[in-house]
């Protein structure tokens, strides 16, 4: 099982490298009885959220965290919570109508203040609120993107307006356009989310970490497998960011990494979320009213295991961004988080197709902290008995053939890339090549082999064939994991699964390995 260290990756986010003190939590243990309402598999935003809800209705909830409480994307990411959506509100307008678009509004709305009385009752610190989203555009960035968006929130009644001018925002550089959205927030993701644990754990609930899931079966009851043995109860949630093991929404689903800079800057920037509209786009905000000269900026998104661009060159390129618009002073952290994205932009939160008491919330985007508490909160009435607004825009079960088709296709026709050519191409890497604290793709044989020489010479060998749908991994030199470019499946320089899909390592090949040198 990975270390926390590893859970976290090489680079921590700037919330968890600062937490004061975390909450510790104990592994499940193999006598704890089946007396349980719901599984929860992930304590991150979307487990943590319905998790509560479903406690404070009476019910007797199970987290299970392979890591530690938010070590995940909700624990690095840049913890907006905009009104804005990543997709875009023209996108949902023209996948789904202007109705819908206003629904979403609403829902943001509804995490927004979810997440501020959270904060307020259980003593979390780290909110801050209102504050005004801008999408914006600098002078020789394309000005039709934020028009077309403008003229949809205001076919759905979304409070906006446009800003014009000489620089209409106070950023230490030009812009020459605006689109303002007031009413959104930030705050501190993983503060929030041990804040969330801490208020789950008791009372007939609890929180287990360093507990692995191998398996999920649906069923009356439900049986969740882990590494400790096995739990049932009536209903599994999995809050994983993709739904674990194998589902068809992983089509539908997109990995991508976005790369995150901390840096302390002579000129601060207005309280504020900032987005610009170049694709990949970046974003901006200050750390908090007590730091308002660090600002916290990410973009370079690239998709999660592509082999081009690297991981280093992303965060080179938005190293470049920054020091262009910024004079900085120091760079405080730098780290990545991912996401996934699906076709026509909204999530996908209900039963996995094919279940009956397996319930998912996944393809956030952009957006996990306010769609993942909204979609937290449906997740917890759909069990309860209840039906949230949202559910049926959020279906796990919609079928849109003609929404972003083209978009759909060339996804499919990437991975099968994946699955196929990379199978067959040969690695050009021996083992004898890689030096320590490094980690390479080589082949062995007809094998291909996720290497990793650590620190002290040893050498780490496993299988470069990623457990979930056999697709092979590439080495990220950034963050020292082991990356699936198919469906996201990340894995620690030593084989540990770090993310799924996957649910168990890479595997062990490294007597192979030196069976193999000897002849």
């Amino acid at each position: 099982m990975a270390s926390q260290a590893e859970a976290k990756g090489k680079n921590a986010s700037l919330w968890m490298s600062r937490a004061a003190s975390t909450s510790s939590y104990p592994p499940l243990n193999s006598n704890v009885e089946n007396i349980f309402d719901v599984i929860v598999v992930g304590a991150g935003i979307v487990g943590l959220t319905s998790a509560l809800h479903l406690k404070r209705a009476g019910k007797r909830v199970a987290v299970l965290e392979r890591h530690t409480v938010g070590s995940g994307t909700s624990g690095r990411s840049t913890a907006h919570i905009s009104l804005h959506v990543d997709a875009h509100y023209e996108k949902i307008e023209k996948n789904f109508g202007k109705d819908v678009a206003a629904l979403v509004y609403k829902g943001q709305i509804e995490a927004r203040d979810e997440i501020a009385r959270n904060c307020a009752e259980l003593n979390i610190a780290g909110y801050e609120g209102p504050i005004d989203a801008y999408l914006y555009a600098e002078p020789d960035m394309d000005h039709s993107g934020i028009m077309k968006e403008f003229d949809s929130l205001q076919r759905a009644a979304i409070d906006s307006s446009l800003l014009g001018g000489k620089s209409p925002l106070s950023l230490p550089f030009s812009t020459d356009l605006a689109l303002k959205i007031p009413g959104s927030a930030q705050f501190d993701s993983y503060r929030y989310c041990q804040g969330l644990a801490r208020a789950v754990n008791g009372d007939g609930s609890a929180v287990f970490e360093n507990t692995g899931v191998i398996k999920v079966k649906d069923g009356v009851p439900c049986e969740v497998e882990t590494n400790f043995g096995v739990l049932r109860a009536p209903d599994v949630i999995s809050a994983t960011h993709t739904p674990i093991g194998i589902s068809i929404l992983h089509t539908a689903l997109v990995p991508y990494t976005s790369f995150v800079l901390a840096v302390r800057v002579e000129q601060s920037i207005p309280p504020g979320l900032y987005y610009d509209t170049v694709d990949p786009y970046h974003y901006l905000r200050r750390l908090d009213a007590g730091n308002p000269n660090v600002i916290i900026v990410g973009g370079c998104d690239k998709k999660t295991g592509a082999s081009s661009p690297t991981e280093i060159e992303c965060f080179d390129d938005l190293r470049k961004y920054v020091a262009k618009r910024f004079k900085v002073q120091e760079e405080i952290a730098f780290w990545s988080a991912q996401h996934f994205s699906s076709p026509d932009g909204l999530p996908y939160v209900g039963t996995d197709p094919g279940s009956a008491h397996v319930w998912i919330a996944a393809g956030f985007s952009g957006d996990g902290l306010s769609l993942g508490t909204v979609s937290g909160k449906v997740l917890a009435q759909s069990i309860l008995g209840l039906k949230h607004d949202l559910a049926p825009v959020y279906n796990s079960h919609r079928f849109k053939p003609l929404a972003s088709a083209k978009q759909f296709l060339e996804e499919q026709l990437t991975v099968a890339k994946h699955m196929i050519v990379d199978r067959i191409c040969v690695a050009g890497v021996s083992l004898q090549d890689i030096q320590p604290g490094e980690g390479r793709i080589a082949q062995v044989g007809v094998s291909k082999v996720a290497a990793y020489r650590d620190p002290a010479g040893v050498l780490h060998a496993h299988s470069a064939v990623c457990p979930h749908m056999k697709c092979i991994v590439n080495w990220n030199a950034s963050e020292k994991t082991f990356d699936c470019p198919c469906h996201g499946s990340r894995f620690s320089a030593t084989g540990s699964v770090l993310e799924g899909p996957a649910l168990t390592d890479l595997e062990d090949m490294i007597e192979d390995v030196a069976a193999k040198a000897k002849h």
